[in-house]
């Protein structure tokens, strides 16, 4: 299955253009969701949903890479170097994002493996739902910064195990 953080996934509840029943059971809604406030106005709001059907675990994976990749560490260089050898490091909210890479010149194709390696790190620590996640980097955009990837991994949950694809697009390189 491929999904694009650029394309406009829906959080309604069909998968393949199938409607899901509603979830009885489901996966629990990541962190970062539960505290967004969808609407502003209101002082009241619903109960949020708790539970995630299939698509919108997919979907969720997907925005939860895209965030990941477009965070930039406040970690120095010299912080990132040290927790990083921990074998716990990474996993440090500090440690939230990509370290930055300004001296990796995105442009030199030679040095994809390198930023790949950077964000299959960070995918590992911050996205546990995605496992063997591979990275590989399909094309930068000089004029407009920004660096266009794809993510291959297995979605392993309790619920259910799925290989997945999607592109990301990455802001603001340098």
């Amino acid at each position: 299955m491929s999904i694009s953080a650029k394309s406009q996934v829906k959080s309604s509840s069909t998968f393949l253009n199938k409607p899901e029943p509603k979830p009885k059971k489901g996966s629990k809604l990541p962190f970062f969701d539960r505290l967004i406030d969808d609407d502003l106005d209101a002082s009241r709001e619903h109960p949020k949903k708790i539970l995630l059907n299939r698509a919108q675990v997919l979907e969720s994976i997907v925005n939860e890479v895209s965030r990941l990749l477009n965070t930039r560490l406040s970690s120095t260089a010299k912080i990132y170097s040290f927790y990083r050898a921990q074998e716990y490091g990474l996993g440090l909210p500090w440690m939230y994002g990509i370290p930055d890479f300004t001296s990796i010149d995105p442009a030199d194709k030679t040095q994809w493996v390198r930023i790949s390696e950077l964000f299959e790190n960070a995918i590992n620590y911050f996205e546990p739902r995605l496992q063997k996640v591979k990275v590989s980097l399909d094309h930068f955009d000089g004029q407009s910064q920004r660096l266009y990837v794809s993510i291959r991994g297995q979605v392993v949950m309790k619920e259910f195990q799925q290989p997945v694809a999607f592109g990301v697009e990455i802001s603001n390189i340098n």
